[in-house]
């Protein structure tokens, strides 16, 4: 006990406190709060924080068998050209021909990257100063629900309450782990800012998809894919500045219009774009709205605007280093229509021309928003039920109705459903997305929600009604 207590005033790290388990009092050795707090943040944050497999600043080993590509040292655990498979999968690799797969991942791996510096530093100040743009994490979890006044004597309201903090618990420990990414990702950027091109070793899955290695690269979140661009760029000529602004429009969420009225569109709001690449810190527009318009994709849109900047002040002449990107509309769809030449599915999903986009996921909300209207007007309402002799209160239709009427059901809720149903996506899966996509997300942003408890009712309804209309497709 005198070296405890010597050691509690000289250093400071720890208490004596006592633990009572029935009748008896034991007493326990335990970091002060501040410490363990200290703790836990550091290992979030060193936890994956240097990467195996990093980008490379020399072109990588191109692919000539399944086993020679990527890293030339061999402190490195040698890759693989798949990632996983079983021996027998590898054995009928190795005796392929497969000379246009390794030209595609060589042609993709020797493609020179560098940091957008632009977007790291704002990223970074706002980072240190806790402010939150686009899908940045929380520095810090959502606070625990308060305890009722009646905890103690009310069954019920204990399970409520437990069943309130563990969905806080989980978000938050969703949020360490993107945390601790979202750390890693500005890590290797500030490390690779000072080269003039770096490279990405890439692999294939069993499927063929080719993906790098590395956390931070092209296939990454939108504030991850914000960070890079080509080192190695193009002048925009005649008709570059025009995919340019189709680009810009595609990333504020304007792109089911024809490129025309999006290059149009740019044009009209050029005003707020240069005041965003002249001060992204006052005009924050970049993550907020323009021209009636919720940005999509934010940090993506910021580097847009600097280079949009750049075109500007020099014309067509500008090298422009932003990657272009060019999307699938529904891409399991699409293929699902042209293998079976269904000419409805085919025109939502823009397998045949037209004057403007079609929106397959905008379809689907339409349909949804119509069934939900229904319910409204036409569902159970709330019943209070007896279960065991004991009252048990439960929503009707109407009420899960007017709860996602009052949140909007628009083309993002329907969205991620659409696309997984392809996949073997059901009404579970539909239910678990809304929760993560929609409730989860806005409770870390400390947003305030229709719904009672959880969400998961609400969810499960909504799932229901999406079921239902993506089986029509």
């Amino acid at each position: 006990m005198k070296l405890i207590a010597l050691c509690q005033l000289s250093l400071g790290l720890v208490q004596v406190v006592d633990i009572r388990k029935g009748s008896r009092t034991t007493k326990m050795l335990t970091a002060l709060p501040e410490i363990l707090q200290w703790m836990k943040e550091r290992t979030d944050f060193l936890g994956g924080l240097r990467p195996v497999y990093e980008p490379m600043v020399v072109r990588p080993k191109n692919w000539t068998t399944l086993y020679d590509g990527g890293y030339l040292s061999s402190d490195i655990k040698p890759l693989r050209l798949v990632k996983r498979g079983s021996k027998a999968y590898f054995e009928t690799l190795e005796k392929a021909d497969m000379p246009v797969v390794y030209e595609a991942v060589n042609a993709i791996q020797n493609t020179a990257w560098q940091i957008n510096t632009f977007v790291l530093e704002v990223m970074e100040t706002f980072w240190q100063n806790g402010i939150q743009a686009g899908e940045m994490p929380l520095k810090d979890g959502i606070p625990l629900p308060e305890k009722p006044y009646d905890i103690e004597t009310n069954p019920e309201s204990q399970l409520k309450y437990r069943r309130e903090t563990n969905e806080v618990y989980l978000i938050n420990t969703a949020n360490r782990s993107k945390r601790a990414y979202f750390e890693i990702i500005l890590d290797i950027a500030r490390r690779y800012a000072q080269y003039k091109k770096f490279y990405q070793p890439h692999q294939l899955d069993f499927r063929g998809r080719v993906y790098a290695v590395s956390p931070l690269s092209c296939q990454g979140s939108d504030a991850t894919k914000a960070l890079l661009r080509f080192a190695n760029g193009k002048p925009l000529g005649s008709e570059g500045w025009k995919w340019l602004a189709v680009h810009g429009a595609g990333l504020i969420g304007n792109d089911k219009v024809s490129f025309e009225d999006r290059v149009n569109f740019i044009l009209d709001n050029e005003d707020v774009i240069l005041a965003i690449a002249e001060n992204p810190y006052d005009n924050r527009q970049w993550f907020g709205e323009i021209g009636g318009y919720e940005v999509d994709k934010p940090w993506q849109f910021l580097a847009w605007c600097k280079d949009w900047e750049g075109f500007v002040k020099y014309g067509e002449a500008y090298v422009s280093k932003i990657p272009v990107a060019f999307d699938g509309s529904c891409s399991g769809l699409q293929h699902y229509s042209a293998m079976l030449k269904d000419e409805k599915v085919r025109a939502t999903v823009n397998l045949l021309p037209g004057d403007k986009p079609s929106d397959v996921y905008a379809m689907v909300a339409e349909e949804v928003l119509k069934a939900v209207n229904h319910d409204l007007e036409n569902g159970m309402v709330d019943e209070l039920k007896l279960v065991d002799n004991k009252p048990k209160f439960e929503e009707g239709t109407r009420t899960f109705a007017r709860q996602w009427l009052e949140f909007g059901i628009n083309r993002k809720v329907t969205k991620r459903a659409v696309m997984t149903l392809c996949y073997g996506s059901k009404q579970f899966g539909f239910a678990k997305q809304l929760m993560e996509d929609f409730i989860h997300k806005a409770r870390m942003n400390e947003e305030q929600l229709p719904f009672t408890g959880t969400g998961k009712k609400a969810s499960n309804h909504l799932a229901g009604k999406i079921s239902i209309t993506v089986a029509r497709i």
